[in-house]
């Protein structure tokens, strides 16, 4: 099977608050919220994966996932925290060429998210979690880096989820949705199927 990565571009805008991005290379997103501008870059291993926001052409920060032991590092804070098991719910739809196949929910609470970051860690490096959060718990990397552009979606979302983080609340958080769908892609004159992720939706609960 053939994984299709699909993740989300946008051209900068103006608005303040909002998140756009543009797709530089494979493992590289270009982020801009209001005047904060940095890259995100994403290293995965089979053991690991490192997501490191760089601002000015310096390391800002990272976040350091090992898939072995089930823990990630924040260099924002220090502290390497066992991840916890998101909700998620796994809704099969029928399968057909270039129709949905399955529908993932993933939620994360701000209580998921406390230990990571800080008062004054930049939007850009809570963007990057949330992106490898959503990302681990789908059991993908890459792919989830869509989200980052539809969080910038949600009216005044930064200013909540810094609160909601600040509170550490466990019952409130970040809701994602993620459609898989499978497609058809001529390879060496055959017809390889694969699927790629469409974020349907990213809303705060």
């Amino acid at each position: 099977m053939t994984l299709i990565l699909n993740i989300g571009a946008t051209v900068f805008a103006a608005t303040d608050n909002d998140l756009s991005t543009i797709k530089l290379t494979e493992n590289s997103i270009l982020m801009k919220i209001d005047d904060e501008v940095g890259i995100l870059t994403v290293d995965e291993t089979a053991r690991s994966a490192k997501f490191t926001v760089e601002v000015g052409g310096e390391v800002d920060g990272y976040f350091n996932i090992d898939k072995v032991n089930n823990t990630i590092y924040s260099s924002y804070t220090g502290k390497t925290i066992l991840i916890p098991e998101f909700e998620s719910n796994i809704v099969v739809r029928p399968q057909a060429v270039g129709d949905i196949v399955d529908t993932t929910v993933t939620k994360i609470t701000y209580a998921d998210i406390c230990d990571l970051v800080t008062e004054i860690t930049d939007n850009l490096a809570l963007a990057a979690i949330i992106a490898g959060l959503v990302a681990y718990g789908m059991g993908v990397t890459l792919a989830a880096g869509a989200i980052l552009t539809f969080i910038g979606l949600i009216p005044g979302a930064w200013g909540e989820i810094r609160d909601g983080i600040e509170g550490g609340s466990a019952s409130h958080g970040i809701k994602v949705v993620v459609d898989t769908v499978e497609i058809q892609k001529h390879q060496g004159g055959k017809i390889v199927k694969g699927y790629k992720y469409e974020v349907s939706s990213v809303s705060l609960y």
